[in-house]
């Protein structure tokens, strides 16, 4: 067969995929968070759903750090309206949707944005009405939490179909980490969470801080939690976030875009599965648990 038969056959098998999605599937909703603040979450957020949205994936990143919100700062955009306005100044999803790099859509919390946990049942339905079409049209949608351990993460890491905990070799990171992981059993299925070291030196580092965190999460918390790998320290990171741009764009060679995209299927491979095959709750079935506590 042609190349160019062979990529029109998997162009018509992706589209088969993408329509069967459509009309049976839910999006995949993926709460990343951190024990505390500092260690690269929003930055790992931002070029994962890039990285996803390159692999053909329909990608939202819900920016949940409320008050803090800088998602699009980090994809060198600017949103015009925030999720606050889906429920004060009657904005449609359309409206609060910003596009990013790579075709990454976002929806910034915007500040205030703590009230929508606060909310009566008509508001809540309103707001979850106004959502329920990402189903049809995101595949994967990464919300974006604010750190450390409070009612509001916890309720987002619970909604959630999975979550990644962004980790960095700092003592008081792997403290947090752990204690944020103690104060989620009972709440969290076990296999929903993956975690993401940040900011090791090399392969040692990150190798000796993966043993040991995993190895005292499992002996003192009974837990095991998955690894989807690690990103270094690396100066191209920086340099990338002084111009406001994706790492995994500016510099696409360097050694953190490599494992960003390691990572991106790792965690798709987490789904054996086309990885919107499964059946996901959806963010329609995220509001509810998120908003109405279920």
């Amino acid at each position: 067969m042609a190349i160019g038969d062979q990529a029109e056959r998997l162009r018509s098998i992706i589209s088969d995929l993408r329509l069967q999605h459509d009309e049976q599937f839910n999006s995949r909703t993926i709460t990343i968070t951190s024990g505390k603040g500092g260690v690269g979450k929003t930055n790992i957020t931002v070029n994962l759903a890039i990285c996803l949205a390159m692999r053909g994936f329909r990608t939202v990143i819900l920016d949940a750090d409320f008050g803090l919100s800088n998602v699009d700062v980090m994809l060198g955009t600017v949103s015009r309206y925030s999720f606050v306005d889906l429920l004060k100044n009657d904005k449609r999803l359309e409206d609060i949707l910003g596009i990013g790099p790579a075709g990454v859509r976002f929806i910034s919390g915007g500040s205030g944005a703590i009230e929508l946990l606060n909310m009566d049942k008509r508001q809540l339905d309103s707001i979850i009405d106004k959502m329920a079409s990402l189903d049809k049209t995101a595949d994967i949608i990464l919300v974006d939490t604010g750190a450390g351990i409070t009612p509001s993460v916890t309720r987002f890491m619970q909604a959630s179909d999975e979550v990644i905990l962004v980790v960095t070799p700092e003592p008081a990171s792997l403290t947090d980490a752990y204690a944020l992981v103690k104060s989620s059993i009972g709440l969290i299925e076990q296999s929903k969470m993956h975690i993401v070291f940040n900011r090791v030196a090399d392969i040692r580092e990150a190798k000796d801080t993966e043993d040991r965190f995993l190895t005292t999460v499992e002996r003192f918390l009974g837990v095991r939690v998955n690894s989807l790998g690690c990103v270094n320290h690396d100066n191209a990171v920086l340099k990338a976030v002084k111009k406001q741009q994706p790492f995994i764009l500016e510099y696409p060679q360097c050694k953190a875009a490599e494992q960003i995209r390691t990572i991106a299927d790792a965690l798709l491979g987490t789904n054996k599965t086309y990885s919107i095959g499964r059946s996901y709750n959806g963010i329609r079935g995220f509001l509810n648990r998120l908003l109405k506590g279920a």
